[in-house]
């Protein structure tokens, strides 16, 4: 069943069917971009709260076992050994930061296959992206072994970083999406 009505959100055929614009290739690039936006906004919620708390490392030091950051085990950089700890705690932060980024870049492509963009949404749409993100969100979390940090933050900060995940996607897709005036033109100026 197709929901045509202005304001309800498209099932997946009527997103995917023959003779639109965009193909699909280009729609999950949109996607990767958009949710590759909302990682930033999680990153950035991370750097702005542990600011707020006067502890600008703690986040990255909960990440990396605790070795960088006020408080931690100090790197002895005169030492192999020192070199070789500041070494993997970079590694496993790289692979982590790589990690979050393909997750949400995945969820991004995901959500933007899944649903028409270009139309108004409601409140499936909106549950859904919650639910997309809050996915990629603790996927990542768990894929990467961090699980003590979710008790560091506490849920109702983790809560909060799902929504603000998921309004930057949500946001990212919808302008993504827009059409333009040359679109509005080849449809007939049906808006």
């Amino acid at each position: 069943m197709k929901h045509n009505a202005p304001g309800r959100c498209t099932e997946v055929a009527d997103v995917l069917q023959p003779g639109r614009t965009m193909n699909l290739l280009k729609r999950a690039g949109l996607g990767a971009e958009a949710g590759a936006i909302a990682a930033g906004g999680v990153a950035v919620f991370f750097f702005v709260f542990d600011l707020l708390r006067l502890d600008p490392l703690a986040t990255p030091g909960a990440l990396s076992g605790s070795t960088v950051g006020p408080g931690s085990i100090s790197i002895d950089l005169t030492s192999l050994a020192g070199v070789a700890a500041a070494l993997v705690t970079a590694a496993d932060l790289a692979a982590l930061t790589t990690v979050h980024l393909l997750t949400f870049s995945a969820a991004g492509a995901l959500a933007a296959l899944l649903f028409d963009w270009g139309r108004g949404g409601g409140p499936t749409r909106g549950l859904a992206i919650l639910g997309i993100s809050a996915a990629a969100f603790y996927g990542t979390v768990v894929w990467s072994d961090v699980l003590g940090l979710l008790d560091t933050a506490g849920w109702g900060t983790m809560a909060s970083i799902v929504l603000i995940a998921a309004v930057l996607l949500a946001g990212s897709l919808r302008i993504a999406f827009m059409p333009t005036p040359e679109d509005e033109v080849a449809d007939g100026g049906a808006s």
